[in-house]
């Protein structure tokens, strides 16, 4: 997938040149492995695809507390480990989902 990423964005900028928007989202619901989810964000904000990812849960409502514990899991490892900026962090826990939705232009 990471691969994919870099090359449809490379190819959007030799195509289609600098003011294409690509229109690919990704979604970055928990299900990666634990050993492997940090390695995978980092590689998502090191391709620049930070306006890009979503987060979702597929937690139903009688386990919301696992739904956090994976949005405390995932914003600790973007900003304490990778060290994105609080800014990014709300673009990738909600802000690219309500520009998705046409809701906001984040």
């Amino acid at each position: 997938m990471l691969g994919f990423v870099g090359r449809f964005r490379a190819f959007l900028k030799e195509i289609m040149g600098e003011k294409k928007e690509m229109q690919m989202f990704i979604d970055i619901t928990p299900g990666t492995p634990l050993m492997y989810c940090r390695e995978a964000l980092q590689k998502l904000i090191a391709y620049g695809a930070e306006d890009y990812m979503l987060f979702g849960t597929d937690c139903i409502a009688d386990r919301l507390s696992l739904g956090r514990q994976h949005i405390e899991r995932d914003q600790a490892i973007l900003k304490q480990i990778i060290g994105i900026s609080d800014e990014t962090v709300r673009k990738i826990m909600g802000g690219n989902a309500l520009r998705f939705l046409g809701l906001s232009k984040i």
